[in-house]
């Protein structure tokens, strides 16, 4: 194409991100009042946000290590309800004739990197679960739960 001979400028990523918003929908999941501010620091993102459901920060050092510790989350997945009468078993796949590692299994394997994850009260469906500390780690072609 013509576009691609031209010496066009190059955009830079954003190094900062700063987001208030009274609503956020993100991955089907409602937040409210949100205020999240993102930057970059040398090779890690450093994280915070507070909302009426979540609060907490979070570092993120690609692709190694997730480091995510929040004062309070409360979720509520709007489907989880129907999705429980519909099936005998969330775990369960639907289609039987499905392979056992899809295809998402095999590039979320690949991408996720070290998880430390502490909540110190989270609530799920209005139900309060607790405490939640979680720290999974890469060791060789496996993730290992090494605490929860």
């Amino acid at each position: 194409s013509v576009l691609a001979n031209m010496k066009t400028p190059t955009i830079p990523l954003p190094t900062r991100i700063e987001v208030e918003t009274p609503n956020l929908l993100l991955g089907g999941i409602e937040f409210h009042d949100v205020a999240l501010n993102a930057s970059k620091k040398n090779l890690s993102w450093q994280l915070d946000v507070s909302s009426q459901e979540v609060k907490g920060k979070a570092t993120y050092l690609k692709p190694y290590d997730l480091s995510v510790s929040l004062d309070h989350l409360h979720l509520y997945l709007p489907d989880f309800e129907e999705m429980t009468k519909e099936r005998s078993s969330i775990f369960a796949s639907e289609d039987q004739n499905a392979p056992l590692i899809t295809n998402f299994d095999r590039k979320f394997h690949a991408e996720m990197p070290n998880l430390t994850l502490n909540i110190d009260d989270f609530w799920l469906q209005g139900y309060k679960v607790g405490k939640v500390n979680v720290d999974l780690q890469r060791q060789d072609d496996r993730l290992e739960w090494k605490n929860i």
